[in-house]
């Protein structure tokens, strides 16, 4: 189904696994850049390996495949930012705040840009990062928050500013104020696994639409995880069957993107 917008087309390629979806994806990938030239093209997904499966086997430039995050990097580095991000230094944001330490992890692969988000919450600071990353993703306010976790978010981003660093949710907001065309100024971007983009990333999506000629969302949007998943809820670890709809989701999804569970629709174009 074709959705008419007052600023081009926006696509909605919908349907369960199995049906067919990236394959279909691929086949238009090819007749896209037989129309409008290989360097007019673009594919987004979750991650980098499933943005080149959606792809098919058309030989884009690898830089106009990718996360959304990947591109929001390129974009912000186009205009000839100095794009740091925050993750090689947690070292030293654990010794100056110890109250507030965070989780080590091994970062990204060259070019993924995916979020890794920490599951357990091990350390104070994980839990507090990851709660103001659920603020951002869904685009509400942090007048919300808890004072600690407002204080955390001061703190955090003070810490950022002076250090010229930006973490991964950065990268989406900066790009979202800061750019005006997606890089490379594709005249078709498919955007694959759209079910789990968050409201953030639909907002820039949004934004870069308006000088894209055609955009395809793709996925599922009543996907959700097996009967036996766990999710972090308000009231404890509740499996996913036998989620109440009052229920507060906690728990990210891989991407780091968007709150694990049931989805209704698609994060919505304006």
């Amino acid at each position: 189904m074709a959705i008419e917008t007052a600023l081009g087309k926006v696509h909605y390629i919908i349907g369960p696994p199995g049906t067919g979806k990236t394959t279909a994806i691929a086949a238009m990938v090819r007749e896209a850049v037989t129309t409008y030239g290989v360097d007019r093209v673009a594919v987004c997904s979750l991650t980098r390996t499933a943005a080149y499966e959606a792809a098919g086997h058309v030989d884009l430039p690898p830089e106009q495949i990718g996360t959304l995050h990947s591109f929001a990097y390129q974009a912000l580095a186009g205009l000839g930012c100095r794009v740091t991000l925050v993750y090689d230094q947690l070292d030293e944001w654990n010794q100056r705040y110890p109250h507030w330490a965070m989780t080590v992890h091994p970062r990204h692969t060259r070019g993924e840009f995916v979020p890794q988000m920490e599951e357990d919450h091990g350390r104070r600071g994980d839990a507090l990062l990851s709660a103001y990353n659920i603020l951002r993703a869904r685009c509400q306010p942090t007048e919300s928050a808890s004072s600690a976790l407002r204080t955390f978010i001061q703190q955090w981003h003070a810490w950022k500013m002076a250090e010229g660093l930006r973490d991964y949710t950065d990268l989406l907001c900066d790009a979202l104020t800061q750019t005006t065309i997606m890089p490379h100024a594709p005249s078709v971007l498919y955007c694959d696994e759209a079910q789990d983009f968050s409201c953030l990333a639909m907002r820039l999506i949004d934004h870069w639409r308006r000088h894209i000629a055609q955009v395809y969302l793709v996925g599922d949007p009543l996907q959700c995880h097996p009967a036996d998943t766990m999710i972090a809820t308000q009231r404890g670890n509740v499996a996913i069957a036998a989620l109440l709809p009052n229920d507060g989701l906690l728990t990210y999804d891989r991407s780091g993107a968007t709150i694990v569970g049931w989805k209704k629709a698609f994060p919505a174009i304006r």
